[in-house]
């Protein structure tokens, strides 16, 4: 919920320097240092790796794409086609 209300908030006032993406990715990395230092027993925190992989980075990758200008996606075709 975090998360889409910051995204809203970046998008209402035109931060457009921050991607939506990176805003959550700090939104996380501010939440799990909270969590890091309220409590000491972080087994409720954990998760593998395959959660990451399978669930997390598909949208991140997915909302990096949507928001890329065609001409940027062309210019950069080779290198998209090579990783993908």
């Amino acid at each position: 919920i975090i998360c889409i209300l910051l995204a809203y908030y970046v998008k209402a006032n035109r931060i457009y320097h921050v991607p939506e993406s990176a805003a959550s990715m700090l939104v996380g990395v501010v939440l799990g240092g909270v969590a890091r230092l309220a409590t000491t027993d972080l087994t409720l925190f954990k998760f593998s790796p395959e959660f990451f992989f399978f669930v997390l980075l598909p949208p991140i990758i997915f909302e990096a794409g949507y928001s890329l200008k065609r001409k940027h996606f062309f210019d950069n075709i080779g290198a998209i086609t090579l990783y993908a």
